[in-house]
């Protein structure tokens, strides 16, 4: 007798049929119970064979001699090889038994198609995570497409009030997870981490996270600051955002349109590139070196510089340089690093 394996309940094994010369007998059929042992196919040696109680655990046996079963098996987990003791026995109870055996027949069974069977695959939809895994997290392991990852979370533009910083969060994704740290890492301009605040978030609330810290830092201190999100699969960051205390110094500046650089330094797009002090109107320009700045109110500069005294420029004639000190004109010449002046009222290099 044989039975594929996952049949469905009352799945037809076998019909018994039992013989009696006597005339108008009455024959009815049944399972014995005993203990009989069996090799488990879990183990590799028979030191792990058991008894195993026949009926009621696998099949049923009508009175008429009809065999069914009583349950899916599994040729992975259930004996291959499961005995039978069938009794036939007449009206007058004379009776007959018989051993038996139901042979559990292997289906393939490779839902990912990978050439291994599910009962041994440890990755049953081929998705890079283990069965055990998604189904500890929530997920469906046999579900290509449901599979845990990385959040996604984006970074919210800083507000102040009466000395207090308002971050924030927006999570974008979760990552299929029903919990997540989510947090702000605050660092000052230098990217030295001044703290982090962080606080668990669950799906069903806001996606935006809001966190408050009462600072100690001095106005016109510039510190970046980004949001960033951790579930089991990892942690990710949104984009990373600048802020300076008591608002951007550069804001009512001359430079404040200038491009911003790395360091504080500032590019113009005509004027070069230098790093002003944001306490006054000194800038250290990259070519010229140190230059006191006035505007001129017609979009001109004055500069002051220590060698040369004042000196005027604007977009229109840069890189010349009219000299207050000598009535004519200057123009700057670079060589080997040197910077030499062009003397037009002299008529030489200087």
């Amino acid at each position: 007798l044989s039975i594929l394996e996952n049949e469905p309940n009352g799945t037809v094994v076998g019909v018994f049929q039992g013989i009696d010369p006597n005339p108008n007998h009455v024959l009815t059929y049944s399972l014995v119970s005993m203990e009989e042992p069996y090799y488990s196919s879990e183990h590799n040696d028979t030191e792990h064979n058991a008894s195993l109680s026949i009926p009621p655990e696998f099949f049923h046996l009508d009175p008429n001699g009809t065999l069914t079963s009583l349950h899916p098996l599994d040729y992975e987990v259930d004996p291959q090889e499961i005995p039978l003791l069938v009794r036939v026995a007449d009206q007058h109870g004379a009776f007959l038994e018989r051993s038996f055996s139901v042979s559990v027949l292997n289906v393939v069974e490779d839902f990912d198609e990978d050439g291994v069977e599910d009962h041994f695959d440890p990755d049953d939809d081929n998705d890079g995570f283990d069965d055990s895994l998604e189904q500890t997290l929530g997920f469906n392991p046999f579900d290509r497409w449901d599979y845990p990852e990385a959040p996604i979370v984006r970074t919210i533009e800083v507000s102040e009030q009466n000395g207090t910083l308002l971050f924030g969060a927006e999570i974008l994704s979760s990552g299929g997870f029903a919990n997540l740290n989510v947090g702000v890492s605050i660092l000052d301009g230098s990217g030295e981490l001044i703290t982090e605040l962080v606080q668990t978030w669950s799906a069903g609330n806001e996606m935006d996270v809001s966190f408050t810290y009462e600072f100690a830092l001095q106005p016109g201190q510039e510190i970046h600051y980004q949001a960033f999100a951790q579930n089991y699969i990892g942690k990710t960051e949104g984009q990373q955002l600048e802020y300076w205390i008591g608002g951007d110094p550069a804001l009512g500046k001359w430079w404040g349109n200038d491009t911003d650089l790395v360091g504080g330094w500032r590019e113009s797009s005509w004027f070069g590139v230098y790093l002003p002090n944001l306490e006054n109107e000194w800038v250290y320009h990259l070519q010229l070196g140190w230059l006191y700045v006035q505007l001129d109110g017609e979009d001109g500069f004055w500069l002051w510089m220590p060698e040369e005294k004042w000196l005027w420029t604007k977009k229109s004639v840069w890189p010349f340089l009219w000299s207050d000190s000598s009535s004519d004109w200057l123009y700057p010449i670079y060589s080997s690093g040197v910077r030499y002046f062009y003397d037009y009222a002299q008529g030489k290099l200087k």
